[in-house]
Parts: C-alpha cells; structure tokens; sequence
C-alpha cells in the first residue's frame, strides 16, 4: 500500500535529511535525532523508491543520537562499521571516519580513533584535489588524539599548522574561535580525559557567539553531512 509515500519523495527525503543537518549546527540536537528517524523511517518504508546516500541521515542520526545521550555510543560505532561495510570511498567517506574516530575517542579507544584518523588522513593524500574542510576536520581532532595520547608538543605544532588552513564555511566564527581556545588548553597543559575532552570549552566558555557555540562549542569537531546541488 504506496498511498502514504509523500509527494515528490526523494525531495521530501533530502530537504529532511538536510534540515537534520541545519539543526546539528545550531545545536538543537534532539530535534535532528527525531528528524533524522524521520528520514531513515522514509528509506525503510519505501524501498521501491531507491531512496539516495543512506549515509547522510544515518551520520547525522549517530551524531544527533550521541550529543542527546539517546544513542548508546556503541551503537554508534555499529552503525558506521555498517556503512563502512557498503560505503564506496568519495569524500563525505572522511567525515564518516572522523564522527567515527570521535566515538572511539568517547569511548576512550585512542589507538582505534587514531586508526580511523590515520586512514582518513592517507585518503586526503591520494586524492587531488581535496576540500580544505576535510582537511581542518581530520586535522583538529588529530590534534586532540595527540594531546590525550601525552604528545603534547605534537599536537601543538600540528595546531599552529592548521592556523591558516580554517575552512571558510558560513560558521567560521565559531571554528576560529574554537581553535583559539583549544590552543589555549594544549599551551596550558590541562589534565583531562578523553570522555571530560566533549565538553572541556563548553564548561569553560559556555556563551559564546550564539546558538550554533552548542555545536561547534564541542571538543571534538563532529561534521553532518547534507546534499549539495548539483547545480
């Protein structure tokens, strides 16, 4: 019985999938984990309809889901091993293993989020030409892994590399700012774990800039993932 699927249902899907992303970044966390079910309900519902890139809901549900505390991290893991298992390797391939690297980090894996961080890093460098945003994404949370592995000069050196590579997306703002401050943990040589690490600027420097500071505001740079037109 097809009478329920929604008028223009691949449009539908992705506008959804797309808000999930919109309320990602400005931190209404609970509101993208609901929307992103939304959007999953519609691939399992309409299987007829081939709906596309099953990873875009399925990352921001896992992120949404983790940020809200209605998804067990572990689950979390599952999910994208799931995806890595069907995924062919373009570029939101990086961001996938970055969220995914951010998990372990949660969980306290170091030497599976730096796996998961090393591939993604050896896939920039085969590809040519590279969006700086995957490279800033997967550059910073590598920062944070050295950091909590006690590789301190590492990671500072690696964070003033990445000084000037700050991708010019419409949030810049809050990742400068974010950049500045995790600067000023990595100088002070703050003691702290991997799991104290999510809300360590957050606990410190809870109203900065905006909404968008609950997202962004995060030790660790989660991406979403949205469709982009091809126009």
């Amino acid at each position: 019985e097809n009478s329920n699927i929604p008028l223009n249902p691949i449009e539908y899907y992705m506008s959804l999938s797309n808000h999930t992303g919109n309320l990602l970044n400005t931190g209404e966390f609970e509101d993208s984990y609901y929307s992103s079910l939304l959007a999953l309900k519609l691939i399992k519902d309409y299987p007829m309809l081939n709906l596309p890139r099953h990873e875009i809901p399925i990352n921001n549900f896992i992120v949404a889901g983790v940020l809200s505390e209605k998804l067990e991290i572990q689950t979390g893991l599952e999910l994208y091993e799931q995806l890595f298992d069907n995924q062919t390797k373009y570029a939101d391939y990086i961001l996938l293993l970055n969220n995914y690297s951010i998990l372990h980090l949660l969980n306290n894996n170091l030497s599976a989020a730096e796996n998961a961080l090393n591939e993604a890093i050896n896939f920039i460098k085969s590809e040519s030409c590279i969006d700086s945003y995957y490279e800033y994404y997967i550059g910073i949370n590598n920062v944070i892994l050295k950091y909590l592995s006690h590789n301190v000069e590492e990671a500072l050196v690696n964070w003033e590399n990445l000084n000037n590579k700050i991708p010019n997306i419409p949030d810049l703002a809050f990742l400068i700012r974010r950049h500045q401050l995790i600067g000023g943990v990595l100088n002070n040589r703050e003691k702290i774990n991997s799991k104290e690490w999510l809300n360590i600027l957050i606990n410190e420097h809870p109203h900065e800039l905006g909404r968008p500071w609950s997202f962004f505001g995060k030790g660790y740079l989660f991406s979403d993932l949205q469709f982009w037109s091809e126009s």
